[in-house]
């Protein structure tokens, strides 16, 4: 089985080395030089021409198309970089270099199935590329195959032990597996070799407050804006380990941080807006969901949580105007439609709440809360057949349920 050098593939991923030594005619070679010289340069036009004339002269010299191809990587051509990699690939199909390229081309085009494919087969010819395995671990977590992800970091970590983008890499797919005390061994291992990196650290704080650990958290963030004073997402945690730990008012001094340190940025006010509406802080929520809008006014999830805020207070038509811009924007999604239909019920519209209450559950046959709604406001209706029809689904749906408690009581009132 041939096997690549790691040093090799390491420098034929960056495009600077040519695929295999062989004779190749003065002019070929000259060319090549000239392409290598304007490709240093950034000067990928003309680093193509010279590449296309050394592969003109020598159109078996799968190196030349290698070359060619990473400057039409480097201009974003995609397509053409992948049709020179098939000619390295047709040239030297035992050469596992030739896979990893355009794997990772494929990657880049984010055509990850097809990169998996490449990556694979390159692996056969070459099991124990680092790189190799790192970059089918990017291809499977882009999938959001995390399990195959997390094994090949680890190959990639068996091979190349000190590889942090490996260890960062796995670190990341064990927290989207819900993995977060695995995460945070990985993080221990990055932070041995760099015990002050603000985003490390700001990223196991985020790993131990997802395994459970706020006050280890703490610890980690606190040090992260020791280093830098502004760090959002290390403010943005902090303040949910303060939730955590039930310290409201840290919640909010660490959210008025945030604001203070991006006074520009819309999610920042969206998330304080968030922090004083389980606070039961209307009117403060509402300011902060409007300069959330002021900031970026496409932001639906500021418009939608500034409806829910005004339904919360109670202002009925304002929380109405809101959700009637909502769902022009999302004439698809169940909620907004479901939380309109209660605000309308609120108002006395009945036959608005209903058509809106129907709606939600075409859009989604099985939401037992949309249900009870529906069947208690035709209850009030005095539609009782439709009303026990409704009471009895949510019962069925989830027999010990809060909800299907609410629904039997009711039923066991009715005639």
């Amino acid at each position: 089985m041939k096997k690549t050098s790691h040093a090799l593939l390491a420098l034929a991923l960056a495009g600077m080395l040519p695929f295999h030594a062989a004779a190749a005619e003065a002019s070929g070679a000259e060319a090549a030089t000239a392409g290598a010289d304007r490709l240093k340069a950034g000067k990928f036009d003309e680093a193509i021409a010279e590449f296309s004339k050394a592969i003109a002269a020598e159109p078996n010299n799968a190196g030349y198309y290698q070359s060619r191809a990473f400057a039409y990587k480097r201009k974003n051509d995609l397509t053409k970089a992948m049709a020179d990699y098939d000619a390295m690939v047709r040239l030297a199909p035992k050469n596992a270099a030739g896979y990893f390229l355009r794997g990772s081309a494929k990657l880049a085009a984010g055509q990850f199935d097809a990169a998996i494919a490449d990556l694979s087969e390159g692996l056969k010819l070459d099991n124990d590329s680092a790189e190799g395995f790192n970059l089918r671990a990017f291809a499977y977590g882009r999938k959001k195959d995390y399990a195959k992800a997390i094994e090949d970091y680890t190959s990639a970590l068996k091979f190349h032990p000190g590889d942090n983008g490996a260890l960062k890499g796995r670190a990341q797919m064990r927290l989207a597996a819900n993995q977060p005390a695995e995460a945070v061994k990985d993080f221990d291992d990055l932070l041995k070799a760099h015990p002050k990196d603000v985003d490390l650290l700001t990223k196991r704080g985020g790993a131990k407050l997802a395994a459970g650990d706020a006050e280890g958290a703490l610890v980690d963030l606190d040090e992260a804006l020791t280093e830098d004073d502004d760090y959002a997402e290390a403010l943005r945690l902090r303040g949910q380990a303060y939730a955590k730990l039930g310290a409201p008012e840290k919640v909010l001094a660490q959210y008025d941080a945030l604001v203070a340190a991006n006074p520009k940025d819309a999610t920042s006010y969206l998330r304080r807006g968030g922090a004083r509406l389980e606070q039961k802080k209307y009117d403060e929520a509402i300011a902060d969901y409007q300069k959330a809008l002021e900031l970026k006014p496409d932001d639906v999830p500021a418009l939608q949580r500034l409806a829910y805020a005004y339904l919360k207070k109670g202002e009925w038509d304002k929380a109405l105007a809101a959700y009637d811009q909502v769902i022009a924007k999302l004439p698809n999604e169940a909620q907004p439609r479901r939380f309109r239909g209660f605000v309308h019920a609120q108002k006395g519209q009945d036959d608005k709440a209903l058509a809106d209450y129907n709606q939600v559950l075409t859009l989604k046959p099985k939401d037992t809360y949309t249900y009870l709604s529906r069947g208690l406001l035709q209850a009030k209706m005095n539609k009782l057949a439709e009303a026990k029809a409704d009471l009895q689904k949510v019962v069925a749906l989830d027999a010990n349920s809060p909800l299907a408690k609410v629904a039997q009581e009711r039923l066991a009132k009715m005639p």
